[in-house]
């Protein structure tokens, strides 16, 4: 895992170094340069976690005719080295990176259909004269770009092109509104105007009088390639996931350097620490982190787990001031705005592991492809639902919501109801994409029309608000639509940006053995009752591992990996957060309206609404405005 930057065209060496160091972070243990005077630069920052004594980039492949700078992992890189080495290839190194270039002068661009692994790159082709960049599948590791006058750039995170002469810190309105809904910025917009994300599973070719973008895999369509029988019982398809599972944790326990598993003690992670110490021959060292709150502390349900399979676990518990110490930091650790303050705890978890590992296994995408999520009962209920006249359906849900008390605790039902009632509004109640984003986001759509100056308003292009939540419908139901969906926008945009930037900050590479493609494209064309069972999801994984993981873990309600944000914002960070959304320097910019900050904060303090999300969205998007200027 590394950090990487460059530019295609017109640059200097000082571009090139400034751009790479911004990266430093994600790559501490080395740095490399390659550049042609006036057409291409490539910098790599290096984690070294494969070869570590030959794998430093940028790589010059053997025949000389191309050069990569590479963030990622392959994991069938040795079985794709052998069947080039029969078709007379010579390798130099034992690297994965090697196996990417070689595999381009063989196949071009279709290498990118046999390579398995989670990667961004950066190839130039000497002979084209072509900068060929790609992202992985799932969009696990992150890649940006900008056309600017002349100048093609990219880097694995923003503050790599910022540092590029000429570029623009140019606030882009309708990406700041998809924010406010979202809580990230959807892929392939960036806050800033001119600038993109290569979206997962694309593909991207630069020349001098060239640009094409290209989409190489998508869940929309080759999960269908997977297909299963339509009669498959559950008993086989149990078999099947527990192959399929343990070939994936299996694969990402390959590194030369120490190896670990982040323990939440929830299913997902918790079946992925079982399956590791099942194939290891040795203990397995996994990490969970607490706080002294009960309600957010899962580190005794992560100690029963680590009990019960045996491995050598490590436990952190945190206080209040150790967190809350992190928050001027987000907006270094996150790159650019990103509303989720798990992203804090996972900071931790990530650093206290870093001490002893330099990979870390995660059970992320469990949730996204098993159904996981409280929304997914949501939807469940909706269904039952829906024959109620609309507007009494969702009047009953907000009235019954108000007689309840404001609670501060970790997703309290006055929250989940306001929050459900959010996804009735006419123009988007038909829609199951914009319903799951509504009732996981902040604003609603006519919350920004309130919060937003008017002039700002009338400038955003409010029909394509919701343009990344129209993935296409194919003949499927609700939940398999909602699940691919799942994987392209909040897993990608904001689970895996989460993770990805909490953990590379501190050097720490993250893998995930539920986003392996042939496992995750099996769950995908499951039969749905395999997946949730009234409201309950992720039945097959829990059925899977019933006699491998403690009662206590199997039957347990989901729960995120929370931090007491309601009590903050009322207590320890009142005062900070209030000067900081009242002050000039956010409400100035002319942005916001002053008015409707003013009320929000007010309902949320006085406890009339519970508003944390809309909250917590401005103060990071305010904490971010300050850390650019």
């Amino acid at each position: 895992m590394c950090g990487i930057a460059g530019f295609f065209g017109p640059g200097t060496k000082e571009d090139l170094e400034k751009m790479t160091r911004a990266l430093t972070r994600r790559g501490p243990d080395g740095e490399g340069f390659y550049m042609e005077e006036g057409a291409v630069g490539l910098g790599h920052r290096r984690l070294s976690v494969i070869d570590l004594s030959s794998g430093d980039q940028p790589m010059t492949s053997s025949s000389g005719k191309s050069v990569i700078v590479f963030n990622g992992e392959i994991y069938n890189f040795k079985e794709l080295k052998s069947e080039l080495e029969k078709s007379s290839f010579v390798f130099k190194t034992k690297s994965d990176t090697e196996v990417i270039l070689n595999g381009y002068e063989k196949w071009g661009t279709e290498v990118l259909k046999k390579i398995d692994g989670m990667f961004a790159f950066a190839l130039w082709d000497k002979k084209r004269q072509e900068l060929f960049l790609a992202r992985d599948r799932f969009g696990k590791k992150p890649l940006y770009f900008s056309q600017l006058a002349g100048s093609f750039i990219f880097g694995s995170e923003l503050k790599a092109l910022e540092q590029f002469a000429g570029f623009k810190k140019e606030i882009d309105q309708n990406s700041l509104a998809k924010y406010l809904i979202y809580d990230f910025v959807p892929s392939p917009h960036s806050i800033f105007k001119n600038t993109q994300k290569l979206d997962g599973g694309h593909f991207l070719v630069a020349g001098a009088k060239s640009f094409k973008i290209e989409k190489y895999f998508d869940p929309d369509t080759d999960y269908q390639k997977h297909a299963i029988p339509e009669k498959i019982t559950f008993k086989k398809a149990e078999e099947t996931f527990l192959n399929l599972f343990e070939k994936a944790v299996e694969k990402r326990l390959i590194a030369d350097v120490p190896l670990g598993v982040f323990l939440s003690g929830g299913i997902d992670s918790s079946s992925v620490a079982a399956m590791a110490q099942k194939i290891s021959g040795q203990k397995i060292k996994t990490f969970s982190i607490g706080f002294y709150e009960k309600e957010f502390d899962e580190s005794g349900y992560a100690r029963e787990v680590a009990k019960k399979i045996g491995s050598e676990h490590y436990e952190k518990i945190f206080s209040v001031k150790e967190a809350l110490d992190l928050i001027d930091k987000i907006p270094q650790i996150a790159d650019e705005p990103l509303a989720d303050a798990s992203i804090l705890p996972t900071h931790l978890l990530s650093s206290f592991a870093r001490e002893s590992v330099k990979v870390a296994l995660g059970g992320d995408g469990g949730d996204e492809l098993l159904l996981g999520y409280q929304t997914f009962s949501a939807e469940k209920i909706f269904q039952m639902m829906r024959f109620l006249p609309k507007n009494l359906f969702k009047k009953s849900i907000e009235c019954f919501a108000q007689t309840l008390k404001v609670s501060e605790g970790y997703m309290g039902l006055d929250f989940k109801l306001r929050q459900f009632a959010k996804g009735l509004e006419n123009e988007i109640y038909n829609h199951p994409g914009k319903r799951h984003q509504v009732w996981l986001g902040s604003f609603e759509l006519n919350e920004i029309q309130k919060a937003l100056n008017p002039e700002i308003y009338q400038n955003i292009n409010r029909e394509n608000i919701f343009e990344d939540v129209l993935a296409p419908r194919l003949n499927e139901n609700n939940f398999t639509y909602l699940s691919r969906l799942y994987l392209k926008r909040y897993l990608q945009d904001e689970v895996m940006v989460k993770v990805d930037r909490a953990s590379m900050s501190v050097g720490l590479e993250t893998r995930a053995p539920f986003l392996d493609t042939d496992l995750a494209m099996f769950l995908l064309s499951l039969p749905t009752q395999y997946k949730i069972q009234g409201f309950n999801g992720k039945r097959l994984l829990k059925h899977a591992m019933k006699d491998i993981l403690p009662k206590s873990i199997i039957h347990r309600k989901k729960k995120g990996f929370g931090i007491p944000l309601d009590r903050w914002i009322n207590n320890e960070l009142r005062d900070k957060i209030n000067d900081t959304l009242m002050s000039n320097d956010f409400i100035g910019q002319g942005l916001f309206d002053r008015k409707f900050v003013a009320e929000m904060l007010d309902n949320h303090h006085t406890k009339k609404i519970n508003n944390r999300k809309k909250i917590w969205n401005l103060f990071v998007l305010a904490l971010w405005f300050k850390s650019i200027k």
